[in-house]
């Protein structure tokens, strides 16, 4: 399952990678200038206190722990796969 949902999100960063990095760049610049007074942005937490604490630290250690790993090793299998069926055709 979780390889499935590997393959989704890989797809979908793929087909949208322009909009995306154009969106990340965006996200950059309009954090920096708002770092620098450059731009008032609205300060709002949507979890703060020792509840934001615990929720970042179960996240990285899911993310760090369990998923990125997985993905990584899904990612290795599909370039495997797509490079066999490159030589494949290629005769």
């Amino acid at each position: 399952m979780i390889e499935r949902l590997i393959d989704i999100a890989d797809d979908f960063a793929e087909r949208f990678r322009w909009p995306l990095s154009i969106l990340a760049v965006g996200w950059f610049v309009l954090t920096c200038a708002s770092l620098t007074g450059f731009v008032r942005l609205p300060s709002f937490m949507l979890i703060g206190g020792k509840p934001g604490l615990i929720g970042s630290g179960l996240f990285n250690g899911l993310w760090w722990g369990l998923l990125y790993p997985r993905t990584e090793e899904r990612r290795k299998q599909r370039s495997l796969q797509t490079l066999s069926t490159k030589v494949q055709t290629d005769g």
